[in-house]
Parts: C-alpha cells; sequence; structure tokens
C-alpha cells in the first residue's frame, strides 16, 4: 500500500460492511489502518465500529462508508484502546457522531492516549495532524452491555484481547 491507501467497504449481510485493513505494521503507507472496521447503516443514521488511527485515518473511513450511504454516522462504537480503534473519535465527534465504549475500555484510552499518539507520531509523521485523542464519553458499565441505537441491537463484551476493557461486538439478528 501506498500513502494514497483508500479502504474498502464490502457488504457483509443486508446492512452490514466491513472495512478490512491491510496486514502489517502501522506505516504511513497504511496511515495506521492495519485493523478491521465495520459499520453498519440504519433508517436513523450509521454506527460505526471503530473510527481509525488519526484524523487522516477517519477522513478515510467516512469516505469509504460515504460510497454506500448518504447517512451520517451517529454512533461510533469503539472495540479497545489499541491506537487504530480510536484516534479516530474527535473527527466523528465533531461531525455530531456520539462516541460509546464500555467503561475500561475508554479508562485505557485515557490512560495510553499520549502514549499512542507519540508512538503513531513515529509512524505517520505530518499524516497525525489534527489528531485529538478522544477517549469514549459515553461509557457503559458491567461485563457486557445492550446498545440500541437506530433499529438495531448491538452486545458488547469484554474481551481483553490487546489491552484491558478489549470488548468484541456481535449483531444477535
Amino acid at each position: 500500500a501506498r500513502a494514497d491507501y483508500q479502504p474498502v467497504e464490502q457488504k457483509v449481510v443486508d446492512n452490514v460492511y466491513a472495512i478490512v485493513g491491510p496486514l502489517g505494521q502501522r506505516s504511513g503507507n497504511n496511515d495506521g489502518l492495519n485493523a478491521n472496521f465495520g459499520f453498519i447503516v440504519t433508517p436513523k443514521g450509521v454506527i460505526l465500529i471503530d473510527s481509525g488511527a488519526s484524523r487522516l485515518g477517519a477522513e478515510k473511513i467516512a469516505a469509504a462508508i460515504a460510497r454506500v450511504t448518504g447517512q451520517p454516522v451517529r454512533w461510533v462504537v469503539n472495540t479497545g484502546s489499541q491506537d487504530h480503534r480510536w484516534l479516530g473519535n474527535d473527527y466523528f465527534a465533531g461531525k455530531g457522531a456520539e462516541v460509546i465504549a464500555m467503561h475500561r475500555t475508554a479508562a485505557t484510552q485515557a490512560e495510553y492516549a499520549a502514549q499512542h499518539m507519540e508512538g503513531l507520531t513515529r509512524f505517520l509523521g505530518k499524516r497525525m495532524q489534527g489528531t485529538k485523542p478522544l477517549r469514549a464519553p459515553k461509557t457503559l458499565a458491567g461485563g457486557s452491555a445492550t446498545l440500541e441505537q437506530g433499529s438495531e441491537t448491538l452486545q458488547l463484551t469484554y474481551t481483553n484481547a490487546h489491552f484491558p476493557g478489549d470488548a468484541g461486538v456481535w449483531l444477535p439478528k
């Protein structure tokens, strides 16, 4: 991938889409988007699962969503505190999205924010411009939580996969 890397949306089923990131390390060539993201198109707006590694990465995810729907991203659900899961939050919040995560996820985001910004800036340099770490302002308590957004039901459950508070998202339907 080159620095003009563009994430590609793939339909999974019905109104559910995946953006499968490239394998390999975060780099200026992939804007740190070496992760998988998802989104659900609802009649009331888009639910985005994870927001990317930077403002630029978030803009590229938004462009992939815009190829599918004119609906705005109304909700961002963070599954973790790895940098590429949440450093795009500020971009989407600035567009009016509500950013949501499990309580421990948001706490770990806050704990690692400075370290993630420093580390990613080493990889991405100027491509990190405009990125501001915004931990998820809305948090969900308990070991698992059900979220009803835009006529969709999502269940979040802690996995603690990479960092404390990492969660999985399941659509029961």
